[in-house]
């Protein structure tokens, strides 16, 4: 009606470790919260289309039974333009910021990225989606640098295949 669509997401998930950079490397047992805001709207009829992403994320990991707990914010935002009937190519931007504590109790550094994505509407049920983002900036707390690959890899890839049920 007023033009903006909006998806609430929650996801549970265990047994994957989403800051290896924070926790390190090792063989974790975790549980996962995350909470997600879509919010995106046509800019131009039937032809660009504008996205914002704000997304939580909480680590409960437990490493010979220590507990270690980290959270994430992260914002992103996107412009995809419709360039056949089915197909859309797009560019992101995507901030986020790393902390020790579910609740961002003590900050360790954050990271910007940049990079193009894809959606093909393969037809009426199912999608491909595609993007890749690099690692354009970032700090770690206390340390020098330009980049945060402490908490970051400097590369992302994604593909995801979507069905409508």
């Amino acid at each position: 009606m007023h033009g903006v669509g909006a998806t609430l997401d929650l996801d549970l998930s265990g047994n994957g470790n989403r800051f290896s950079g924070l926790l390190g490397a090792g063989n974790d047992s975790a549980f996962n919260l995350a909470a997600r805001l879509f919010l995106d709207r046509e800019l131009v009829k039937d032809k660009l289309y504008g996205a914002i992403n704000l997304e939580h994320i909480s680590t409960y990991s437990s490493r010979t039974g220590v507990l270690v707990d980290g959270s994430q914010f992260n914002i992103r935002a996107a412009l995809s333009a419709k360039v056949l009937p089915n197909f859309f190519i797009g560019a992101e931007a995507w901030y986020s910021r790393t902390y020790l504590g579910a609740g961002y109790r003590t900050y360790l550094g954050d990271g910007f990225f940049v990079g193009p994505n894809a959606l093909w509407a393969i037809n009426d049920k199912w999608t491909l989606n595609a993007a890749y983002q690099v690692q354009v900036a970032g700090k770690v707390r206390l340390a020098p640098g330009n980049l945060n690959l402490a908490n970051y890899n400097q590369h992302y890839a994604r593909i995801k295949l979507g069905y409508a049920f």
